[in-house]
């Protein structure tokens, strides 16, 4: 006998009122209705490495949160194994010339902890891109009008953004460490740092100009951190560097002879890095995706309700599936 499907409430359709979550229609199974909340983990890092291979319930910030993660967990072993080995490569780093500081990236410029952090950081490629897809499907799940707002493109193209982002972060050790490139090293880093609060200002104004039940999540610490973090990211980090190796070069200066006093620029790096840290814990919560995967044997029938895709040449298989009330 094949189970009866969840019907979607009018307050949904109307208000957006409550969040509809899709799952897979299997008729060997029995449907079940899933209670949603928001839960904030240990380890997201952990949780998206732990996922459940069949069924999984994703919520996409997760990768977010863990790509965070990693680069901390990154410099944190670096640092160790330069301090404990190599302390001579942190004090004597050529970039200390121009700021007079320490900066979090002097611990893994050079082997052997660059090795540890390139390793890291390239496993960072894949969380960000992950990221990314995960985000467009969900803009695309909760586009119920057929039309594409500005927010909505905007948080799309900057998640992808984010994905290059994570790209350009590996150039950091083929440029300065090699070939003693600061200048450009610098502009690769506040360039990569950017385009990562940018993809989180766009998470932000998908929820502040989405629906009814989106802009209900949003309060006033989500938006004043948003504020915060975007002038640190993109005024107070950059600034002291780039005016730094301005007067350095235009003076001539040689040896460790930075400008400004070193705990300026010391004291930007660990403003940028809390906000870094707190990013995740200010995000605005967002509905999951549930996941399920499933392995169809050559020859096998399957029955699809396939719609076609207005804006392209391509058709989507929207679903074997049903539509689920959760609350949030």
């Amino acid at each position: 006998m094949q189970p009866t499907l969840a019907q979607p409430s009018k307050m949904y359709l109307q208000h957006m009122k409550k969040l509809q979550l899709s799952e897979l229609y299997n008729t060997t199974r029995p449907s079940r209705l899933f209670q949603i909340t928001p839960v904030t983990n240990w380890s997201s890092l952990f949780k998206v490495l732990t996922l459940p291979i069949g069924h999984a319930i994703i919520t996409p910030k997760q990768y977010f949160r863990a790509s965070n993660e990693l680069i901390v967990l990154a410099l944190v072993l670096c640092w160790t194994i330069t301090l404990v080995f190599y302390p001579e490569q942190a004090i004597n780093h050529p970039a200390r010339a121009y700021t007079g500081h320490f900066n979090p990236c002097m611990g893994w410029d050079f082997p052997p902890s660059s090795y540890v952090a390139v390793l890291l950081c390239g496993y960072d490629v894949s969380l960000a891109w992950r990221y990314a897809e995960l985000e467009g499907i969900r803009t695309k799940l909760l586009d119920t009008d057929g039309r594409t707002t500005l927010a909505e493109r905007f948080a799309t193209v900057s998640a992808l953004m984010h994905g290059v982002a994570s790209l350009l972060w590996l150039l950091l050790w083929s440029i300065g460490p090699t070939d003693n490139r600061w200048v450009t090293h610098t502009i690769i880093f506040v360039a990569a740092v950017s385009l990562r609060y940018i993809c989180a200002l766009g998470n932000y104004l998908e929820c502040r100009f989405g629906g009814l039940r989106a802009r209900e999540l949003v309060k006033t610490h989500h938006t004043a951190f948003i504020a915060a973090y975007g002038f640190v990211t993109l005024i107070l980090l950059p600034t002291p560097y780039f005016y730094n190796f301005a007067i350095y070069m235009y003076d001539g200066r040689v040896g460790v002879d930075p400008p400004l006093p070193p705990v300026i620029i010391q004291s930007t790096d660990i403003i940028w890095m809390v906000c870094l840290v707190l990013s995740s814990r200010f995000a605005i919560p967002e509905p999951p995706i549930l996941v399920t995967r499933k392995i169809v044997d050559f020859g096998s029938k399957i029955v699809l309700d396939v719609e076609e895709d207005e804006e392209s040449s391509f058709t989507r298989a929207s679903e074997t599936i049903k539509l689920v009330e959760v609350v949030v």
